[in-house]
């Protein structure tokens, strides 16, 4: 009797101990399934994460800039480019104008050489009978200088170097004078013997400006040597220009020093108006 009423109690026992472990079981699921769903990341991934996203922003930002410095390095180049031909196309101009001056009525010839280019000096300059083309004889200056003179009638359609042509009702003569100032090659212009006005800025990062002379010393009208501007004047031999050689040096645009895998730019232009019919011929 006694064991009958004590398996009860016993019973109960183990249905406590298994109600009480279900339950443990129970809650200790549900706080795995909570702690990990709060579970983070410790210190040092974030660390480790922090560095890596931040090498990762640097070489985007080194391919960005590489980008940006290969734009900007076109962009400059296309408007070097785009000067020079523009230099090119108005040195070119001028230098084929220099000694160009309108005769006026065909017959009467109302305009003669001594009225339209008589000798006149400016700015360190003479400028013979008739010459339209005179250089930079200074044999210490790091650069040449070039001027052409001609001189235009109202309309004609003429332009100096600066772009400008004569509105005016009367003739005029412009001299036009190329040099390189600071690096920048630069034209000035003279009106009617008056003083060269402000320059301005055909070509950027120029290294220098390197002119050759092509005379001709033998009187046939054709070219038979190449002088320097020193080697003309100790000649005399300006009224015979018949040509005009460039060299110009430019500079890295990056860099702003002389480069050897920049080519340098020759050109050659001819002096299409060196002589009227009422100048006299002579030879050197």
């Amino acid at each position: 009797m006694r064991n009958f009423q004590e398996q009860p109690e016993r019973s109960g026992s183990r249905s406590d101990i298994k109600n009480y472990m279900l339950r443990r079981f129970v809650m200790r699921s549900c706080y795995i399934r909570i702690a990990a769903r709060q579970s983070g990341f410790t210190l040092i991934e974030m660390m480790i994460a922090l560095l890596i996203s931040i090498f990762l922003i640097l070489g985007l930002l080194t391919i960005l800039m590489s980008v940006r410095m290969t734009y900007t390095a076109e962009g400059q180049l296309a408007e070097q480019h785009e000067s020079q031909r523009t230099f090119l196309a108005v040195l070119g101009a001028n230098v084929e104008s220099a000694g160009y001056f309108p005769i006026g009525d065909p017959v009467s010839r109302i305009n003669t050489i001594d009225n339209a280019l008589p000798e006149l000096s400016i700015a360190n300059q003479k400028f013979e009978l008739g010459q339209g083309i005179i250089g930079n004889a200074d044999s210490s200056s790091t650069t040449d200088t070039l001027s052409t003179r001609f001189q235009t009638a109202p309309g004609d359609g003429l332009v100096n170097c600066q772009g400008n042509s004569n509105t005016t009702a009367g003739n005029v003569t412009y001299i036009n004078t190329f040099t390189v100032i600071n690096t920048e090659l630069v034209c000035t212009v003279s009106t009617n013997g008056a003083a060269p006005n402000t320059p301005v800025v055909l070509v950027q990062n120029v290294a220098s400006l390197s002119l050759l002379y092509g005379v001709d010393t033998d009187g046939n009208d054709s070219v038979d040597t190449y002088l320097t501007a020193a080697e003309v004047a100790a000649r005399g031999l300006w009224r015979y220009v018949r040509s005009v050689e460039l060299t110009l040096a430019m500079l890295d645009p990056f860099t702003r020093q002389p480069s050897t895998a920049l080519p340098k730019i020759v050109q050659n232009f001819s002096a299409a108006n060196f002589r009227h019919s009422d100048l006299p011929v002579q030879k050197p």
